[in-house]
């Protein structure tokens, strides 16, 4: 067999599977436990981008928390 059929019969082949497992899916999970997946709680983790400027650890340069070198204070001189 040559190399383009060998492929095109995986991917169909791939392509019966995948159809078979949501037709088999659909008739055995109960729509209940779809409903409640779907309702879950968000996760505690944001999904946008992080920031590039912060720390690793979470905090940044600016954290009321974190201690100013000596010398320095919260507001520029100008």
């Amino acid at each position: 067999m040559r190399a383009p059929v060998k492929l095109a019969l995986y991917f169909a082949g791939l392509v019966v599977v995948f159809v078979c497992s949501y037709a088999v899916a659909g008739a055995v999970v109960p729509p209940e436990a779809v409903r409640d997946w779907m309702d879950e709680d968000v996760p505690a983790h944001p999904s946008g981008p992080a920031d590039p400027s912060a720390e690793p650890d979470g905090g940044d340069d600016h954290s009321p928390a974190r201690p100013h070198p000596a010398g320095e204070d919260d507001h520029d001189q100008h």
